[in-house]
């Protein structure tokens, strides 16, 4: 199972969009923690499990492989 932090793991134009919303919340003084650059579809799957067929609150409605989640498209589709 992959689970990564690192920036250097996104793609080059999501990286480099991600130092860029780094650097702009550091400017106003907001602290960020990255909590996850990639994870791979076990990953993903064992978050899904979490609440249906595993212990714990559900944290996510998407599987492994289904989403943006693969290529942090979310962080793409901000204005950074």
């Amino acid at each position: 199972m992959v689970n990564s932090r690192k920036i250097e793991d996104l793609q080059l134009i999501v990286a480099a969009k991600c130092r860029a919303f780094i650097a702009a919340c550091a400017a106003a003084g907001i602290d960020v923690v990255i909590t996850s650059t990639y994870r791979d579809a076990e990953s993903q799957n064992a978050l899904y499990a979490q609440g249906r067929t595993t212990p714990g609150k559900k944290v996510t409605n998407v599987r492994g492989g289904e989403a943006c989640t693969i290529t942090a498209g979310p962080l793409i589709s901000s204005q950074w």
